[in-house]
C-alpha cells in the first residue's frame, strides 16, 4: 500500500483552511515520489546517452529543459495535475525519448518508459501548483547564486553534466557511467533544497505586501507548501536514496 493511501493524504476533497497538516503530508508524499521520478529518469536519460557515443548526440551536445511536452491526466474542480519533474528535457533539440531507436524490445521499453516518466503527475490543489510554478520559473542559470536558481534551469544543467562524460562505450549499449548518474543527481538534490527555499521566501514576500487578506493568506499558503517540499528535499546520502526508491531500475541497467 502507498503512503497516501496509508495515510489518508490524497488530494481529493482536501479543504486547504480546515485540513493544513493533511496538505503537509501530501506535499512530503509528493516530495519523495518527485525525487524517485527525477532519479529514475537520470538514471533512463543515462542508458540512452550510452547509445550516443558519436559527438553530435554525445558529450557535445546541447541540453535543455523546456516546458512539459506530454502529460498522463488532468485535473478538474480546483485540482491541477502537476508533472514529477519540472519540464521535458531536449537534446539538440530533439524530445530524449526520440534518441532511441525501436529496434528491440529493450529498446522499446527504454523508449516507452522514458516518456511515460516525463508524462507522470499527482492531482493536487491548485495552490500547491502555483507554488510549484514559482520554484520552477526560468531563472538564472545553475552555478549563479541560490536565490536565482529555479527547477527548470537546475534539472537541465544537471542532465547536461551527466551527458557530457564521455564513460559510455560503443561496444556495450546501456551500460551507464554509474558515478556520473550520482554526481548529477546530488547536484540536483542540492538545489533543488536553495530552490524551494528561494521561492518560499519570495512567496512570503509578496503575501506580506498584499493589499487584502485572500491573498495574503493563499500567498502565506503557497509559502508553506514550498517551505515543506524544503524540508522534505534534504537527501544527505543520494546512493541510498535512489536504492530504496527506484531499486529495481538503479540496478537495471549494466555500470562501467
Amino acid at each position: 500500500m502507498s503512503r497516501d493511501k496509508a495515510y489518508g493524504t490524497t488530494s481529493f476533497d482536501l479543504n486547504l483552511v480546515r485540513d493544513t497538516a493533511r496538505l503537509m503530508a501530501l506535499v512530503e508524499d509528493v516530495a519523495i515520489a518527485r525525487g524517485a521520478a527525477v532519479s529514475a529518469l537520470m538514471f533512463h536519460m543515462a542508458a540512452i546517452r550510452s547509445l550516443h557515443t558519436n559527438r553530435l548526440d554525445g558529450e557535445k551536445a546541447t541540453v535543455a529543459c523546456v516546458a512539459a511536452r506530454v502529460q498522463d491526466r488532468r485535473g478538474t474542480d480546483g485540482y491541477q495535475a502537476a508533472h514529477l519533474v519540472p519540464g521535458a528535457i531536449k537534446v539538440n533539440g530533439k524530445d530524449v525519448w526520440d534518441l532511441v531507436t525501436p529496434s528491440n524490445g529493450a529498446m522499446l521499453r527504454l523508449q516507452l518508459q522514458t516518456k511515460e516518466a516525463f508524462a507522470e503527475t499527482r492531482v493536487l490543489p491548485a495552490a500547491a501548483n502555483r507554488a510549484d510554478t514559482q520554484a520552477e520559473g526560468s531563472g538564472s542559470p545553475a552555478g549563479s547564486p541560490s536565490d536565482a536558481i529555479k527547477l527548470k534551469n537546475l534539472f537541465g544543467a544537471q542532465v547536461q553534466s551527466m551527458w557530457m562524460s564521455q564513460r559510455y562505450v560503443a561496444t556495450r549499449p546501456l551500460a551507464i557511467d554509474r558515478d556520473g548518474v550520482l554526481n548529477a543527481l546530488g547536484g540536483w538534490f542540492a538545489g533543488l533544497n536553495r530552490a524551494y527555499e528561494s521561492a518560499a521566501v519570495t512567496k512570503r514576500h509578496a503575501g506580506a505586501v498584499a493589499v487584502d487578506t485572500e491573498t495574503r493568506e493563499r500567498r502565506a499558503m503557497e509559502a508553506t507548501v514550498l517551505e515543506t517540499y524544503a524540508r522534505s528535499f534534504k537527501i544527505a546520502n543520494v546512493a541510498r536514496f535512489v536504492d530504496k526508491e527506484i531499486g529495481p531500475i538503479y540496478h537495471r541497467y549494466d555500470w562501467l
